[in-house]
């Protein structure tokens, strides 16, 4: 079941999707358990995402994967609609916080040559505001 929630945040299960704006910087925190991430939860945060896109010119995004050590193919599809979104208005998405499963996974599909790889989300967060 899926709930929208007023401060920006999804609950699935009893876990949570949520969007942060930081200092211009949109981070976008998705639910630890992301192997079982349905398409139809992908839409809804893909949708979410792009309310919050709307305000911002050329978005900053950082996807904050502390926590996950491993996730499927309908988070792979989501990471290349976010990047899709983010790439349309000239706009920088990186990865903050990656375990080395996940680190792992980004190498195999080669998502590690599209976005730059942070090991903390305040080192992602001070590269995205010097720019």
């Amino acid at each position: 079941m899926v709930a929208i929630r007023r401060q920006g945040s999804l609950a699935v299960s009893s876990e949570s999707v949520s969007f942060d704006h930081r200092g211009g910087v949109l981070v976008f925190t998705p639910p630890k358990s992301l192997e079982d991430l349905s398409e139809d939860v992908t839409k809804t945060v893909a949708a979410m995402l792009d309310q919050h896109l709307e305000a911002l010119p050329e978005p900053s995004v950082v996807v904050d994967l502390t926590g996950i050590e491993y996730f499927g193919s309908n988070f792979i599809s989501l990471l290349l609609q976010i990047w899709g979104r983010v790439r349309m208005r000239q706009g920088t998405m990186v990865i903050a916080g990656a375990s080395h499963g996940a680190r792992e996974l980004l190498r195999l599909t080669n998502l590690d040559t599209l976005f730059a790889l942070y090991d903390q989300l305040d080192d992602a967060l001070a590269a995205l505001t010097v720019d």
